[in-house]
């Protein structure tokens, strides 16, 4: 199973968005961008293993693994230039596939993402209802799945893979050939604005910050918001692809 299957091809689109899903989050939560987001723009939502059509699969755990696999299936696909967004989670994850490239991406987008150097939590080491406790808190699955044994046990177990994945990830500064956006919101409880600065710590050269006036999950809440701004700034990266349409 590719780690990237093409859900709504985009043919004359000039230029592919790949998007990471968050802790809990599978490839569906970016298909609404697919009508919402500018015409000229193929959107391409990564599916982490132990999820939707993958749930048969063990869910990954270490982040480098994770990234190192999806970046194999990225390097396969060369028709097109690409970006990268990362939601929480996912952000981790795309700024470690980074790495594992072997084209530069146009733009590095890390979205409500909290930086690798400040977890200090290791929640994996829970128990099963200090998880669910976790997992309430955090927001992002819906909450009447856990009342049903046999889906809250996959989703422990997803979560728990998850959460250990971010938890243990020891990321190195690079030095990037992309500008990196970082995009949190101003009452963020797990990603305050001060905190995710720090990723510039780790995101060695352009590196642009906005703030959007919102929670964690802003990409529900602002949606246009966030969109905009990624239109905006895909234009601005890519003078040697077609120009895209934002209208």
């Amino acid at each position: 199973m590719r780690f990237i299957p093409l859900r709504h091809p985009k043919p004359q689109a000039p230029l592919r968005l790949y998007c990471f899903p968050y802790a809990g989050g599978n490839a569906q939560i970016f298909s609404p961008w697919h009508n919402l987001i500018a015409a000229d723009i193929e959107i391409v939502a990564v599916q982490y293993p132990g999820r939707s059509e993958r749930f048969m699969e063990s869910p990954i755990d270490n982040c480098t693994a994770m990234a190192k696999a999806i970046a194999a299936d990225i390097n396969t696909a060369t028709e097109k230039p690409f970006a990268l967004l990362g939601y929480s989670m996912g952000g981790a994850i795309a700024y470690e596939t980074l790495r594992h490239l072997q084209q530069t991406p146009q733009a590095l987008f890390l979205c409500a993402s909290r930086p690798p150097q400040i977890n200090s939590k290791q929640r994996y080491e829970h128990n099963d209802a200090q998880l669910i406790e976790e997992i309430k808190a955090l927001g992002g699955v819906d909450e009447r799945l856990l009342q049903d044994s046999e889906m809250r046990a996959l989703i422990v177990a997803m979560m728990r893979a998850d959460f250990k994945l971010l938890d243990t990830y020891q990321a190195l500064p690079q030095k990037l050939a992309c500008p990196a956006h970082i995009i949190y919101g101003m009452n963020d409880p797990h990603v305050p604005p001060h905190s995710a600065r720090y990723w510039g710590e780790l995101c060695q050269g352009e590196v642009f910050y906005h703030e959007i006036n919102g929670e964690h999950f802003f990409m529900r809440s602002h949606r246009d918001e966030l969109l905009n701004y990624i239109k905006h700034h895909l234009v601005l990266v890519n003078e040697d692809v077609e120009k895209l349409s934002i209208a």
